[in-house]
């Protein structure tokens, strides 16, 4: 076309034209297989961050029911607890029955009190602490145990062994059929017939019912069985027989 219209033949621009414009098809190419390639990795990206979030969310999920689960937890523990449904229990059906059995059995021993178990008491501060109190209740008003005379003690203390071991062997589960009272001491005559017929009374409900006394023959004699305890060179021994004398099972 040029050489018609008579102008010269130079084509040496137009490959130079040709080649930049080559130089730029390749630079774009890279270009579209570098944004391809950045693509490939958001994708790659994407589908790790959703995978991720799914993640996130099943671990709130178990999160939440692991919370759930200690809350119940605390709950029960404190439910189970000192102050949980075992004080319920003691305050509500333990205390009152061992309160109404100790006022029954001193009324068989001949002792009109009324005995109160209390559990907490007042601090200098006004807080509440924990405690285990005997408080004796008569016509002249409250006494503690701690005051009471050597004989009254020892009857308060045989009504409460007594309502504790009716309390015991009327438990579901693991019973106690073995009843044992330690060293009944000053105790009148009326006072040992009185104990004699309150143990005469648990007999349907112990297995074994055992008294230790070192008093003499007043109480022992109330018995039908005896087992006499002596001491020999520092080893005690059951003595074959009845008729052991006081001051053998003295020493």
């Amino acid at each position: 076309a040029l050489a018609a219209i008579g102008e010269p033949l130079d084509l040496s621009g137009i490959e130079q034209e040709g080649r930049l414009a080559g130089d730029r098809l390749t630079a774009a190419k890279a270009a579209l297989d570098a944004a391809r390639s950045l693509r490939a990795r958001l994708d790659e990206r994407r589908v790790q961050m959703a995978a991720a979030e799914q993640a996130l969310a099943e671990a709130a999920t178990r999160t939440a029911e692991l919370h759930r689960a200690i809350d119940t937890r605390v709950r029960l523990e404190k439910a189970c607890g000192l102050n949980g449904v075992p004080a319920l229990i003691l305050e509500t059906a333990v205390i009152p029955y061992i309160e109404t059995e100790t006022a029954r059995v001193l009324a068989d021993l001949g002792t009109p009190f009324q005995v109160e178990l209390r559990t907490q008491r007042e601090k200098k501060d006004g807080a509440l602490a924990d405690t285990l109190e005997v408080v004796i209740v008569t016509d002249t008003g409250e006494s503690p145990y701690r005051k009471l005379s050597g004989g009254e003690k020892m009857r308060v203390s045989i009504a409460l062994r007594v309502a504790l071991g009716r309390l015991l062997a009327g438990r579901s589960g693991s019973r106690s059929r073995l009843f044992v009272i330690d060293e009944p001491r000053w105790l009148d005559q009326a006072g040992i017939e009185a104990l004699i017929e309150s143990l005469r009374g648990l007999l349907g409900e112990f297995s074994r019912i055992y008294v230790v006394t070192q008093s003499g023959t007043a109480l022992r004699d109330s018995f039908d069985q005896v087992l006499c305890v002596v001491k020999d060179g520092g080893v005690s021994r059951v003595e074959d027989g009845y008729a052991v004398e006081a001051e053998a099972v003295a020493a």
